[in-house]
This record gives structure tokens, C-alpha cells and sequence, in this order.
């Protein structure tokens, strides 16, 4: 608000805008989305233990938003209001027949199939938008000026060939093989086609007789596995040079290029191995303890470019990474008796990410600001960015390392240890070094089932730690350092924790008009650790007694997904965030609340 109380139409106010869904001052956001999934599936059986099988999948989602700014409301008062609408169609079609066999002979038991696999997906954008509305009654965009419009449509294509064979004898010794040749439209034309296999065994170590009857081995089975996989370059048109056809030039419209392409671009592999044992003792306690190694080469990558070519980034394949690690699950019946049971899952898995090859062992730089490296040794979505000291308490500036490889204030100059010559105030003078990295080193989870007679409780309690995050949104709410100020609300964390005289200790600097020191950019204070210990899922159901005439079961339930955090080691940012660590301005994990039924007829 102004000081005569009138409001200040330049600073957002979310909680201005959550009070006001209707009136001279609404801002709303309303969507819906339809979704249908149609499955046909036909078989028919042969002689000899052959048969055809073809299964027909066709999916469709329709999403709309409708987001509305009334005239006299926070954001919308600068265009005497704001009307969006946005519609995303996404149309999935796949295909697939396999003609299959399944033979036994003796103690001899084969499965094994041939076939095809097609998926073609497309998708229909649009947005559109109106300014200038006479009234905030009327949120159509027919009763405002035209303002925006544009729509786009992407679709991109996969083709398989495949077979499988599968073969165990006497439920002791199993052994299986795999290879599908997979083409994409997404790839370059001299790279479209890769060729995928694997290899797997078992041994169920239980089934020989000097185990069969030692109830501490109710079960016991060695198994490993090695094969090949592919993945694809998210972006649909990966490969092709591209044209932008929004730009302008005066009032004329402009065409110019989108993207380089790449005609060479192909298939990101990976090999992957695995041996683990899978342990039931006495029926009631499973163990499955693993230790997996993937490999993968050719990274799909959009590799930063020299700006004189007209590109920013330009899709290619390169480097090797190398992620291994070992997981253990445990299941075990904790209780059971005739009216209570309690049971426990529980898994961990230690996850280790290294680069192991650039081309030429040459660092990349990338992201937002150049805030992400790729370096030899280094984990994927490592931080790169300048090491923040602090404010300092006499002059209430913040404080950056020039050269963080020294760790330390001081610095030697024509052999005399300058003290804080290490040291600057200025964003511009300080070096960058690795803050940080997205990957966590363990991540796990427990579930507990209670089930008393008819009643059921479960909760699911998930956990990782030794990763950390990019927090954006503190970027310009928390550590604007008066750079800001006008534009953006400050945030709790700030609000009385700045400098104000000398000798304060605070965490945030004076707060300076237009700040020429910008502390306030990109730098290890805004790197957040997301350690946490997240309830996942809460569920109480009762199975309602029924007559078996007409329904054999009925259960109803209560279902609470994403309920809160147990903890966490930064405050005010939910941890959960892309890959990549990248945290941005937009909606939280979502938290619900259900009532369900679910009958059997």
C-alpha cells in the first residue's frame, strides 16, 4: 500500500491477490484437464504353443488454463487488465504385435517372442490473450483488445523391432537374452538407428537340496545382469536446423534461424551391470541386497556455443558418465496374529555420479549465468559459482573470495601475506569454484502397514542427503541487497536480518539503492542444502463386511499424499526439485487429501 492507503501497483502482493477472487481487484488461475486412455488388446492362439498378440494403446490429455487480471487489480492495473487462455493438447498413439511361444518339456521351460513396436506422439499448443477490459464481470477474451497470440505443434516418431527369450530348468537355473533395433525421428538421419541387447541369469540357490529343507533360507537366489539401453534429446526437433517465425523487425514480422541441428545427432547409451542376491528367511524377512554400474556414453547434451554463430546452444553427443552404487531392501513381517499384523519395507541405496570423459578433458561451463560445470572427476549439474563469506560486520558489505583455490582471507603478494588481500566487495572481481552438486549421495524410504481386522494404516516416510539446490526464487526476494527494491516483496528470512551499523552480525548485507557491488547475484548463498526427511504418503482404509452376491469386496479410504516434512535442512524451500537442482518461481509439490472407494465386483 501507499502511504495514503491506496494500493501500490508496482510491488505483487500474493496475499492481496489469494483475498481477491472476484471484484475490481481479482486476479484468478483456474484449469482443468481431460484425460482419456483407450486400450484393445487381441490374441489369438496357434498350434505348437504359438500365438499372436496385438494391443492397441491410444492416449489423450486436453489441458485448459484460464488466468484473469481485473482491471483495478496488482498486476493487472498497468493493461486495465489481463485475460490468458492456454490449451495443450498431447496426443500418444502405440502400437505393437508379437507373435510368442511358450514351450515345456521336462523340466525344461522356454518363453520367447518376436515383433514390433510403433509410438508416434503429437502435440497442439495454444495461448492467447486480451488487455484493456471495461469491466472485470466479463473474463472472455472477446471483451478485451487482442494482446498476444501464438500456438505451436510438435511431434516426434519411434519404431522398434524386438525379441525375447526367456529359459529356466527346474526352477533352479534361469537364463534370459534381449535385442531390439529402435529408430526416432529426433535423431539425425546418419545416427537414427541403434541396436539394444541383454543378457540375465539366476541361480536359485535354495532349490539345491543341501538348502531345501533349512528354514533360514526360505528362499535364496543369485542374479546378475548386463545390457545396453538408449535414451532421446527431449527437445522433438533435436537434429533439425529450425526458423523462428516470432520475431520482428519495426512493425514488419521477421524470420530467423531457431537452431543449428545436427545431422550427425544420435542415441544416448548406456551399459549397464548388475549382481544382487534376494535372501527370504523364515518366510517372514526378505533381503535383496544390489550393486549396479551403468555407463553411459554420448550424452545428449545442448552444448554452449560462440554467440557470433547466432546460437546459444547446439544439441551433441559427447562424454562418459559413470553412476554405481549398491541398494538394500528389507521387508519383514514385524507381527502377525489372527486379528494384527504389522509389516515393514525398507530400502537405501548409496548412488555415486562421475564425469569421466569430456571432449578434449575440457570444462563446460553451462546454465543459467554459467552456473552449472562439467569437469572430469566431477559429478552431473555440479555448482560452479563464487564462494560467499558473509557481511562484513564493520561495513556491512558482503564479501566474496578472488581466488577460492586458497581458502583463505589472506593472500601472498612478492612473498608478504596481505591480510584480507584475498577478499573483494565486488561480485565482478570474485572467482568461481564448486559450491555445491544436485545428486544426492543416499536417498531411501520406509513404509509401515498396521492391519487390525477390517482396518488398514500405512505411512511411507522418504529421506536423501548430499545434495543441494539453486535456490532462484531467494535470488530476487531474500538477496536483492536493495537492488530490487520496488519491484519485489522481501521475504521473512530478510526482514530485520540486515546490516544496519557496525559491529552487526547478520546474514544479509545493508541494503544499497541500485547496488554496485551486486552481492546479490549468483553465488553459494543462494545454494541450499536438500537434506530431508519428507511423510510421503498417510492411508487409513476399513473394509466394509459385504454379501458376496453382489460385490466380493469394498473398501473405503482415507489417503493424505505429501502431508509435511519431518524435516529439513533448509528453511522456508520445499527440497523436492528438478534433477538438475534448479529451483524455481513456480508451485510446490503438491499436497492432498482423499476420500476413496474401491469395490470389487
Amino acid at each position: 500500500y501507499n502511504p495514503n492507503a491506496g494500493l501500490k501497483s508496482n510491488i505483487s502482493n500474493p496475499n492481496l491477490m489469494l483475498g481477491e477472487s472476484t471484484g475490481p481487484n481479482a486476479e484468478t488461475v483456474t484449469s482443468e484437464m481431460l484425460r482419456s486412455m483407450t486400450n484393445f488388446e487381441a490374441e489369438v492362439s496357434l498350434p505348437y504353443g504359438i500365438s499372436a498378440k496385438t494391443i492397441f494403446g491410444y492416449d489423450y490429455i486436453d489441458n485448459k488454463e484460464r488466468e484473469f487480471w481485473a482491471p483495478s487489480s496488482v498486476n493487472g492495473a498497468s493493461l486495465n487488465g489481463l485475460g490468458y487462455r492456454t490449451d495443450y493438447t498431447n496426443k500418444t498413439m502405440t502400437s505393437s504385435t508379437t507373435l510368442n511361444y511358450n514351450g515345456n518339456f521336462d523340466k525344461h521351460n522356454i518363453r520367447a517372442l518376436v515383433g514390433y513396436e510403433i509410438e508416434d506422439r503429437s502435440l497442439l499448443l495454444t495461448v492467447a490473450s486480451a488487455k484493456s477490459y471495461s469491466t472485470d464481470k466479463l473474463p472472455e477474451l472477446a471483451n478485451g483488445q487482442p494482446y498476444n497470440v501464438s500456438s505451436s505443434t510438435y511431434g516426434s516418431s519411434i519404431m522398434s523391432v524386438l525379441a525375447n527369450v526367456n529359459y529356466d530348468f527346474d526352477n533352479k537355473y534361469y537364463l534370459s537374452g534381449s535385442f531390439r533395433r529402435d529408430g526416432s525421428s529426433r535423431l539425425g538421419k546418419n545416427n537414427r538407428w541403434a541396436n539394444f541387447w541383454s543378457v540375465s541369469g539366476a541361480w536359485r540357490i535354495s532349490g539345491e537340496d543341501f538348502l531345501s529343507d533349512d528354514p533360514l533360507f526360505s528362499d535364496l537366489k543369485l542374479r546378475a545382469s548386463f545390457g545396453t539401453n538408449g535414451n532421446l534429446p527431449s527437445d522433438y526437433y533435436a537434429n533439425l536446423a529450425t526458423y523462428s517465425f516470432g520475431g520482428g523487425y519495426g512493425d514488419a514480422s521477421a524470420i530467423y534461424w531457431g537452431s543449428a541441428g545436427n545431422s550427425n545427432l544420435g542415441w544416448e547409451k548406456s551399459k549397464n551391470f548388475n549382481i544382487g542376491i534376494d535372501w527370504n528367511l523364515y518366510n517372514r524377512v526378505n533381503v535383496s541386497l544390489e550393486y549396479y554400474d551403468k555407463t553411459t556414453t554420448d550424452l545428449l547434451f545442448r552444448v554452449p556455443t560462440s554467440y557470433i554463430t547466432g546460437f546459444s546452444t547446439n544439441w551433441q553427443n559427447l562424454g562418459k558418465i559413470k553412476n554405481n552404487g549398491v541398494e538394500l531392501t528389507i521387508g519383514s513381517t514385524n507381527i502377525q496374529t489372527k486379528d494384527f499384523t504389522w509389516t515393514t519395507d525398507f530400502n537405501v541405496t548409496k548412488q555415486n555420479n562421475k564425469i569421466k570423459s569430456l571432449p578434449e578433458g575440457n570444462d563446460i561451463m553451462y546454465g543459467d549465468g554459467n552456473m552449472y560445470l562439467l569437469r572430469e572427476g566431477e559429478s552431473m549439474h555440479t555448482f560452479y559459482l563464487p564462494q560467499w563469506l558473509g557481511v562484513n560486520p564493520e561495513t556491512g558489505l558482503g564479501e566474496f573470495y578472488i581466488d577460492p583455490s586458497l581458502n583463505s582471507r589472506d593472500a601472498v603478494v612478492d612473498g608478504q601475506v596481505v591480510k584480507d588481500g584475498n577478499v573483494t566487495n565486488y561480485y565482478t572481481k570474485a572467482g568461481n569454484t564448486i559450491v555445491g552438486k544436485a545428486i544426492p549421495d543416499w536417498i531411501g524410504g520406509m513404509t509401515n502397514t498396521f492391519v487390525y481386522k477390517n482396518f488398514d494404516l500405512s505411512f511411507m516416510i522418504s529421506f536423501q542427503t548430499g545434495a543441494s539446490l539453486f535456490d532462484y526464487p531467494a535470488y530476487f526476494l531474500s538477496q536483492s541487497d536493495g537492488m530490487r527494491i520496488g519491484n519485489f516483496s522481501v521475504s521473512k528470512e530478510v526482514a530485520g536480518n540486515y546490516w544496519k551499523a557496525p559491529g552487526d552480525v547478520v546474514d544479509n548485507p545493508r541494503p544499497i539503492y541500485n547496488n554496485p557491488y551486486r552481492s546479490d547475484r549468483f553465488s553459494s548463498r543462494t545454494i541450499k542444502s536438500t537434506n530431508n526427511i519428507r511423510m510421503r504418503d498417510i492411508t487409513f482404509g476399513y473394509k466394509v463386511p459385504v454379501s458376496k452376491k453382489y460385490i466380493n469386496n469394498l473398501r473405503v479410504f482415507f489417503k493424505a499424499n505429501n502431508p509435511f516434512l519431518i524435516y529439513c535442512a533448509s528453511d522456508y524451500i520445499d527440497p523436492d526439485v528438478d534433477v538438475n537442482g534448479y529451483r524455481q518461481v513456480d508451485t510446490p509439490p503438491t499436497r492432498s487429501f482423499m476420500f476413496g472407494l474401491n469395490f470389487e465386483l
